[in-house]
């Protein structure tokens, strides 16, 4: 695993997850929620677990994830 703490890049990741947020959000909802695991999360919660287990595994860091995000968002 590389040291996140020198290098920062937008999160692919991040940025898939809250582009999918955009899709899921115009046709179902803002509200809509989807089973994972036996839990409901709507799907901004799901994107938000995305971006906390890429923390968690020290492959990004914050702001590596609120670039994703944005892409995301604009992208959708």
């Amino acid at each position: 695993i590389v040291n996140t703490s020198v290098y920062g890049y937008p999160s692919e990741h991040a940025a898939i997850a809250w582009a999918a947020v955009g899709v899921l959000t115009y046709l179902f909802g803002a509200q809509a929620t989807y089973n994972v695991n036996g839990e409901l999360l709507t799907a901004q919660q799901i994107a938000d677990q995305v971006g906390f287990s890429r923390k968690v595994l020290g492959a990004a860091i914050q702001p590596d994830l609120d670039g994703g995000k944005i892409i995301g968002q604009l992208v959708s």
